[in-house]
């Protein structure tokens, strides 16, 4: 009778899931492990009610991974790994480390599982193809109309959002990428993935049933996956030619970035930050100003007041100097608005703001603040008043007829007057 042997018990916590016993199938608990780690995950999942939808994309994201396509998890859950890792450096004890993650689980960084996808070469027409098809074999349905985004039919939520997705892109440019914190990722293998959904099982379960994380599961997971960021210095990315991308913008409105982050004496970086989100001013005046720096601040004084840190980490934002820039900027805008306006009329207005999508403040204006809505006030009354008269004016610039047609919903809900 061989005492030395292990049987594997999923059920169990995931420490536990191989015990020495006589007789046992399994000749060391290293064999154990890595047979039972996989039945731990799925029985895991299922009891999250997890385990169809994950198949799903488990199989969707492994086909793309052997296509030679890089899959990385981005976005939220990210940061919150990223800070996940920096209390476990801190606090190895594991006693110590249960105490910090229960605070952690209060900042509610990890919610939803977005998987990002790069080809690095242009998306041709037949790729498309290619990538829908193998959508629909894995019963997966498109949700982008620009975009390539799927999602499942019918998808799990969590705070009225699917819990997972696949979005694939050529690439990330500059002039779309936000801030650092949102854009941390972490590379998908078909090593780590299967750990990846056992981490968003536990997540999950913990969020909708309230039922307690397996702590060690948390610990070993940490150790198979690593949170990579883009350069970055005192929360910009760091820019040079190779990276600089203009969004597009006009010469005019480009010269004028130039000018105002020399006479401030901001560099390249911040020229950067500043296209980005004036591309899409939403960025700035919502996103910006009512998510990611409140989100900073918060995972800044939490790594503060927990000892974790004693200074603002680089890849976050320095909220009152963002505020500060956000505020000069706005105010030249304005300027250079009003004098490009009141220089070449509706044509050399246009022209100046090439490129720069409004509709955002039209479609979601319910979402935004007083502390966003003042800001679009600031930028936009003045030259409303300029043009109120002229806003029906018939012109065969599709843009300027959203751009007019926005001005007057602005003024129809009150904000320009």
């Amino acid at each position: 009778m061989n005492i030395n042997t292990y049987n594997c018990y999923p059920a169990n916590k995931y420490n536990d899931i191989c015990k020495q016993e006589q007789d046992g199938i399994y000749k060391t608990k290293e064999d154990c492990k890595t047979d039972c780690e996989n039945k731990y995950i799925y029985n895991n999942l299922k009891k999250a009610g997890l385990s169809n939808e994950v198949s799903i994309y488990y199989r969707f994201i492994r086909e793309l991974l052997n296509m030679n396509i890089d899959v990385y998890l981005k976005g939220g859950n990210p940061l919150g790994m990223q800070v996940l890792k920096m209390i476990a450096d801190k606090y190895k004890d594991k006693n110590v480390f249960k105490q910090y993650f229960e605070k952690f689980l209060e900042l509610n960084l990890v919610k939803d599982w977005d998987f990002h996808c790069y080809t690095h070469k242009e998306i041709t027409g037949s790729m498309k193809k290619k990538f829908k098809k193998l959508a629909r074999q894995n019963n997966l349905v498109s949700r982008g109309s620009k975009l390539i985004l799927y999602q499942a039919r019918k998808p799990i939520e969590i705070s009225e959002t699917a819990l997972f997705e696949v979005s694939i892109w050529e690439k990330d440019n500059y002039s779309d990428l936000e801030s650092v914190m949102s854009t941390m990722k972490i590379k998908v293998s078909n090593h780590n993935l299967k750990y990846i959904f056992m981490l968003a099982a536990s997540f999950y379960s913990y969020t909708t049933k309230k039922q307690d994380i397996d702590l060690d599961v948390i610990i070993e997971m940490l150790k198979k996956i690593n949170v990579s960021m883009y350069e970055h210095k005192d929360g910009f990315f760091v820019i040079n030619e190779k990276t600089y991308n203009d969004g597009g913008l006009s010469s005019g409105l480009l010269e004028m970035i130039d000018t105002f982050i020399k006479t401030n004496n901001y560099n390249n970086n911040a020229k950067q930050f500043l296209i980005a989100h004036i591309k899409e001013p939403k960025r700035m005046y919502y996103r910006l100003l009512e998510k990611n720096l409140p989100k900073a601040d918060k995972i800044y004084h939490f790594l503060r007041d927990n000892k974790i840190v004693n200074n603002i980490p680089t890849w976050l934002f320095n909220t009152p100097k963002i505020l500060k820039l956000v505020d000069l900027f706005t105010k030249e805008l304005k300027k250079h608005i009003l004098d490009a306006y009141n220089k070449s009329g509706i044509d050399g207005l246009m022209k100046f703001l090439v490129n720069v999508n409004f509709k955002p403040l039209r479609d979601e204006y319910d979402r935004f603040t007083p502390d966003g809505l003042n800001y679009i006030k600031t930028l936009l009354n003045d030259l409303y008043n300029k043009m109120k008269d002229k806003l029906d004016t018939k012109s065969e610039d599709k843009e300027y007829a959203i751009f007019s047609d926005i001005l007057k919903f602005l003024h129809t809900r009150g904000l320009l007057v």
